[in-house]
């Protein structure tokens, strides 16, 4: 496998499913449920802030959730050190995945792939296969050791020469934060839509991130399944452009191969010009958005 195998979506395609897939996202935080303090723009840290002040444990209960912090345990950040693939990794990740498939979410994303005929939907096996393949094995970012994966360079993230490469992910972000040994300090934003999405600048054990993006309360498997549409159906047009809570957005991604095998290099979002109706759900929340 050199490639990603043809898939031409059109954009109303994409936009029309991803806004499906929102609604089936019963695991996403509800009101109330996350708090945020976003400060200012790219302020001047003088005392320790968080992003999030409250995260309802009920949701860090919702299994989804808790397979996504147990795979935490999992990964070195440092590039250029090799992964430990130990049984407890591997049972940790298969768990994970069949925690995915099991969503209404997931269910949802193999349905379409599979009546659009993907190579990678045949079957429910076949795509079991290619998720672990595209998301967990692992390749090389640096020295030519296999030190990563997908899913630890977009969701845990990794120090390479002093930055913080990846961690596109906003329940990554809150567990860092919440756990004073890892040394993640908030430093502003840049870019926010509502609660919904925000381009932060942080450090996590003196690493700078000078600009991460991720969205904020959705569920682990509403992400992966975005992330994982827009990796299949977006070469050769660029990005794939859909709407959450009606303000506009675009998720880039760009594959990697090594080795004669195929693998996810970095998916992120970026945030679309801001419409008057986005406007709207900045000012009042997300309760006028839906």
């Amino acid at each position: 496998m050199d490639s990603i195998p043809q898939f031409r979506l059109q954009e109303t395609e994409i936009k029309s499913l991803v806004d499906e897939l929102r609604v089936k996202d019963v695991n996403k935080a509800g009101p109330g449920q996350i708090l945020l303090d976003f400060e200012g723009p790219n302020m001047q840290q003088k005392k320790a802030l968080k992003l999030f002040k409250y995260v309802d444990p009920k949701l860090l209960e919702k299994e989804t959730y808790r397979r996504f912090a147990k795979l935490t345990e999992f990964f070195e950040p440092q590039t250029g050190i090799a992964e430990k693939e130990t049984q407890a990794k591997k049972k940790a990740v298969d768990e994970f995945i069949e925690s995915l498939l099991n969503t209404t979410v997931w269910r949802r994303l193999y349905e379409f792939l599979n009546k659009k005929g993907h190579p990678f939907a045949k079957t429910l096996d076949t795509f079991r296969h290619w998720i672990r393949q595209l998301w967990f094995a692992q390749y090389s970012r640096a020295k030519g050791i296999p030190d990563t994966s997908g899913f630890e360079h977009i969701f845990m993230g990794e120090f390479k020469k002093g930055e913080v490469s990846g961690m596109h992910s906003w329940l990554r972000f809150f567990l860092l934060e919440r756990n004073a040994s890892q040394q993640l300090h908030y430093l502003g934003f840049s870019t926010r839509r509502a609660n919904v999405m925000a381009t932060v600048k942080f450090t996590w054990k003196n690493n700078l991130k000078p600009s991460g993006s991720f969205f904020i309360g959705s569920s682990p498997e509403f992400e992966m399944a975005v992330d994982t549409l827009c990796f299949l159906s977006s070469r050769p047009r660029g990005p794939c452009k859909f709407e959450l809570e009606q303000c506009p957005f675009s998720m880039t991604s760009y594959d990697l191969i090594q080795k004669e095998k195929l693998y996810i290099g970095t998916i992120y979002p970026t945030a679309g010009k801001m419409t008057d109706t986005c406007r709207r759900c900045n000012m009042n929340g997300t309760k006028n958005c839906m």
